[in-house]
């Protein structure tokens, strides 16, 4: 009998040296004792037990795996370096295989000239489709003019899968290799293409010499436009569409190389190569991002309602692409806080800014704009390159006038600092006194879906003019709520005043989209003056924590380790402490910040290591008071929100993240192939040699056929 891999079944072969009609196409009995396996592959690798019985009472059994794996591993090379860490002259090496076993294989890849820089293991598979072999494969950093070669070995099985002495354990000696020769240029002999920003019309070329002429019946090439909702074929057979012929080149005789003549508004977006077989079904297919950007603006300006002592600060670029660029403002003394916004076109280049004040009119700053790797959630399959680019550029502030700031960002500036272009003796002044300890909004924090109330009921009805700013947390947008208790007619669903006679805003669903910063201001008239009156305050979201354990294999055996995640929507991030027994332990913690045109959930989470023993463990979740640099002046709230959230430890492991299971394991210095999560439970088992093979890909290669021996014993199906 045989528990099969890819299923979890288990299934009765062979009783008294007879072969079961269901299987006579896969298994043969040779001289008795000698159980041949047909064909190893995805349907017959995995756990192979004989038994018997003397004189009817004495059970003898045996067990031994059977895996599968591919004949020849892929190498595949490309020159883009990926990582400002890691040295010019480098590139990434890539090694996968197919596989079909209860473990994965382990990876090797050996550079034939200088140091390996680094190297990741990844596996993919899902349990329960015996149609679909697993991947396993590895990326590394090595010297760009060395040739490598890739190794995969099953090795000794791993301790968790034995699930009786009478199992073999001895290591399978199969290995299978791939190699790849050096590249000595920069783009013209990479394989796949890459994700790469420009400037706006410049030119570059889209390497995909994986897609030839001699290996694929045919190929195409398309682009979805970030732009606008707009799908286009770039090419088709190898040859440019009619209507883009003006835009694009193939670039290489019987490759698949595609050249931008320009990249711009049109052109930029998600591209797409695909090969088609002999029967024109997709067979590989690689996808990459082309953004564009204009090389950004630096200015300071005069106002009429700042001092002539003081300036503003802007920074600008136009650009196009799927996500937008980093923007990052420096001054000598740190002085200058910055507000960001954004403003989408959606058939134009789409802009983004940021602008500040700057206290002394002397001061300088620089603006430096780049494009980070591209966000998870527009990473819709592992097609995609998803490196983040080497591509930045800096400006450095020009005192200009007033006039030469694009009207939009001045706009949304002038609200966000409550400026206006009066002249300064007529500008509001804003009022001295203390923020009141009730009647002005506090910070909060609360749970995903809850309503939320912002108090500010000490800007009351003697104001003539009352209104609600808004900006959130997860997106470079601003809102103006209401004006006089008056919804703003699109911000409704999300907002309301139940009690006209109480200045008391009411967020109906607290979520990623309405996190943020809530600014209540008032003006009137005060013995002929006008009177300008305003309090801010934080909204943040905290989910439910997720908490669990891991006993990783690579752990001593008195070990294991404690995961805590919680996603959440703030402008800064929640502390998280783990507990055993009550008492909080040291726990690294990381942070994964979501801040994108689409609002999404950021998540943190923290682990730690401890003794396996202990199962009274958990964590605390909750935000301390907002940090200093979001803190602009007296009106805010600096009180901590008022909530704590906690686990104990009951979740299950696959609802944590498998980014911050990847920083946990790196931080302790352990693989990242972790072990399958379900395991047998049955003690029956197989085969007195555990072997692997060759053949389409197994260890027995798949495709193969082999013979194990048996013993000579009558058998019995058991469980």
């Amino acid at each position: 009998m045989f528990y099969q891999t890819q299923t979890f079944d288990i299934h009765h072969i062979a009783t008294n040296g007879n072969v079961e009609d269901d299987w006579k196409n896969d298994f043969q009995i040779e001289d008795g004792n000698l159980l041949k396996i047909l064909s190893v592959d995805k349907k017959t690798a995995g756990l192979y037990e004989c038994s018997g019985y003397r004189n009817n009472t004495d059970l003898e059994y045996h067990l031994a795996f059977i895996h599968a794996i591919d004949p020849q591993p892929s190498c595949a090379e490309s020159a883009v370096v990926i990582n400002p860490e890691f040295p010019s002259n480098s590139k990434i090496a890539y090694c996968y295989s197919n596989y079909t076993a209860r473990w994965p294989p382990i990876v090797k890849t050996n550079p034939s000239i200088g140091q390996l820089f680094r190297s990741v293991a990844y596996q993919e598979g899902e349990v329960g489709r015996p149609e679909i072999e697993f991947t396993v494969g590895s990326c590394a950093i090595i010297n760009k003019d060395a040739s490598f070669n890739c190794s995969m070995n099953y090795g000794a099985p791993p301790s968790y899968t034995i699930i009786s002495e009478n199992t073999d354990t001895s290591s399978m000696q199969l290995t299978t290799q791939c190699s790849s020769s050096g590249i000595n240029d920069d783009n013209d002999n990479a394989v796949f293409p890459s994700t790469h920003p420009l400037f706006i019309d410049s030119s570059t070329i889209l390497n995909c010499s994986a897609i030839s002429a001699d290996d694929y019946s045919r190929a195409s090439w398309t682009l979805s436009k970030s732009q606008k909702d707009e799908n286009i074929i770039v090419a088709e057979n190898f040859n440019i569409e009619p209507p883009v012929s003006d835009l694009y080149k193939i670039s290489g005789f019987g490759t698949y190389n595609l050249e931008i003549v320009k990249v711009n508004e049109e052109t930029s977006g998600v591209y797409q190569c695909y090969g088609y077989n002999s029967s024109n079904s997709f067979e590989n297919y690689y996808k990459a991002f082309v953004s564009t950007m204009s090389k950004p603006f630096c200015l300071k300006t005069t106002h009429p309602a700042l001092p002539t002592s003081s300036r503003m600060a802007f920074c600008h670029v136009q650009y196009a692409s799927s996500w937008p660029p980093n923007m990052k403002v420096g001054t000598i003394d740190n002085s200058l806080n910055m507000r960001s916004y954004t403003e989408k076109n959606t058939s134009d280049y789409f802009k983004v800014g940021q602008c500040g004040i700057l206290a002394n009119a002397q001061s300088s700053f620089n603006c430096t704009v780049n494009f980070p790797a591209p966000p998870e959630s527009i990473l819709l399959d592992e097609s995609y390159d998803n490196s983040s680019p080497d591509f930045s550029e800096t400006c450095f502030d020009i005192e200009m006038p007033l006039s030469e700031v694009p009207k939009w960002l001045l706009d949304k500036c002038e609200d966000a600092f409550r400026l206006t272009t009066l002249p300064p003796s007529t500008v509001p002044p804003t009022t001295k006194k203390p923020r009141p300890s009730t009647g002005a909004p506090k910070n909060i924090a609360t749970e995903p879906g809850s309503p939320a109330f912002a108090d500010c009921t000490t800007i009351d009805e003697t104001f003539e003019v009352r209104s609600w700013f808004f900006v959130q947390s997860q997106a470079p947008a601003s809102f103006a709520i209401s004006t006089n208790m008056v919804v703003v007619e699109g911000l409704r669903p999300h907002f309301e005043f139940p009690d006209q006679n109480e200045y008391k805003l009411r967020i109906k669903s607290v979520s990623e989209m309405t996190s943020g910063l809530y600014d209540c201001s008032g003006m009137k008239q005060v013995g002929g003056d006008l009177h300008f009156e305003y309090y801010t305050a934080f909204l943040n979201v905290l989910d439910e924590p997720k908490c669990s354990q891991d006993v990783h294999t690579a752990i001593v055996d008195d070990k294991k380790l404690i995961y805590c995640s919680v996603k959440y929507a703030a402008d800064w991030i929640p502390t998280i402490n783990v507990t055993v027994a009550g008492v909080r332990i040291p726990a690294k913690v990381w942070n994964k910040f979501a801040f994108s045109l689409a609002p999404v959930y950021s998540e943190a989470g923290s682990c730690t290591m401890i003794d396996k023993s202990a199962n009274n463990y958990g964590c605390v979740v909750k935000f301390d008071s907002p940090p200093s640099e979001i803190i602009f002046d007296d009106y805010y709230d600096k009180d901590a929100p008022d909530m704590t959230r906690s686990c104990d430890g009951q979740s299950d492991l696959n609802t944590i993240s498998q980014w911050l299971k990847e920083e946990c394991l790196k931080e302790y210095g352990l693989s990242t192939l972790n072990p399958p999560t379900s395991q047998p439970t049955t003690k029956t088992t197989i085969i007195p040699s555990t072997t692997p093979s060759q053949g389409h890909a197994t260890a027995i290669q798949l495709k193969s056929t082999i013979i194990f021996s048996i013993l000579s014993l009558t058998y019995n199906f058991y469980i």
